[in-house]
Formats: structure tokens, sequence, C-alpha cells
């Protein structure tokens, strides 16, 4: 190839070539992503109905999944988004005033810069043995009362029938009811022009 460089022959091949490769990949990853994207976001329901089909207690400890608050349609998401930026504006402003201490001599006098490594620990650790997130967490979820009684069921099945399961219940036992109504007054025509 490297000594047809100059050919251009050999430049139209090699990108007709490119092109062809290119579109064979958008074909197979075009299928693919959209039949794995909307998958993924069943996986955290799929654990949660595996375990209640087997009869496992399932309780009310989440999935890594449900958790991870990967997907962008997670009800939590956007709170995780929004403590994430918190974490890494304060590690990143520290780290940019770090460097700028310690290599390019624009320190004042005594001043004391904090340990990037250690103020970053305190944003890996359990939500209960830290404060920082608090008034953020309590402002997001006054804001958001629906997704917070999202996050209260297991799986969609589980909150659609904490929200709806009486009215639904309700609705099946009047059609219920109907139904024996309707079974009754055709009994009863039955009777009366049908005696035999």
């Amino acid at each position: 190839v490297n000594a047809g460089k100059g050919n251009k022959f050999v430049k139209v091949a090699l990108q007709v070539i490119h092109t062809t490769f290119q579109a064979i990949l958008v074909a197979i990853n075009y299928p693919l992503s959209t039949v794995a994207g909307p998958l993924s976001h069943l996986v955290d329901d799929t654990q949660v109905w595996v375990d209640k089909f087997q009869n496992k207690s399932v309780g009310t400890n989440p999935t890594h999944s449900q958790l991870a608050k990967d997907h962008d349609d997670h009800y939590f998401h956007e709170l995780a988004a929004i403590l994430a930026q918190m974490a890494v504006r304060a590690v990143g402003d520290l780290m940019y005033s770090y460097f700028m201490h310690d290599y390019k001599g624009n320190s004042k006098p005594n001043e004391v810069i904090a340990n990037p490594v250690l103020v970053a620990k305190q944003f890996i650790a359990h939500p209960l043995d830290v404060k920082w997130m608090d008034s953020t967490v309590k402002a997001w979820a006054n804001a958001n009362p629906d997704k917070i009684l999202r996050g209260e069921s297991t799986d969609e099945i589980d909150h659609i029938m904490n929200i709806h399961g009486e009215s639904i219940k309700k609705a099946i036992d009047n059609t219920y009811q109907e139904l024996k109504d309707i079974k009754q007054v055709l009994s009863d025509l039955n009777k009366e022009y049908w005696p035999f």
C-alpha cells in the first residue's frame, strides 16, 4: 500500500474499502444497540422477578442495577448526576489548586492546600457516614415526590399496583359483579322463556 501511496487509484480503492467496512460496522451495530439498550433497562426488574418466581424473599435491599442509576430514564438518575457533578467539581477544583500550589509557585505564604485524595475519600463513603450531600438530596426529594414514590417499589408492576392497586381491584370487583348480574338476568330469561 505504501508503494502506491501517490497513486490515485490506490487512494480511491482504500477509501472505498474504508467506507465499506464502516457501512458493515453500522449495519452490525445498529440492530445490536437497538436491542441491547432496551433489554439492559429490564435487568433490575428481571432480577426481582426471578427471585419472586423462585419464592425467594425479595425484601427491601435493591439490586446493583437498581442502585447504579446508569440509565438516564431511571427515577434517581438526575439526583445521582447532580451528586456526581458536585463531587467531581470539588475534587477537580482542589486538584487544580494542588497542582498550581506545588508546580507553579503561585501559592500564598502559609497557604495550605488540602490533600485531594483525602477529600475524594469523603465522596467514596456510605451515605450514612457523610453529610456533604444531605441538603442537596433533601431539596431534590422535596422537588421530586413522584420519583421518590416510584423508588419505593422494587419493579414496574409493583409500582403500578402500589399506585393503582385499589382502583384496579375495585374495577375488577365491579366487573365481576356486573358479570354475575348479567348471568342472573340470562338465567331468569332462560327460566321464563324456556321452562323445559
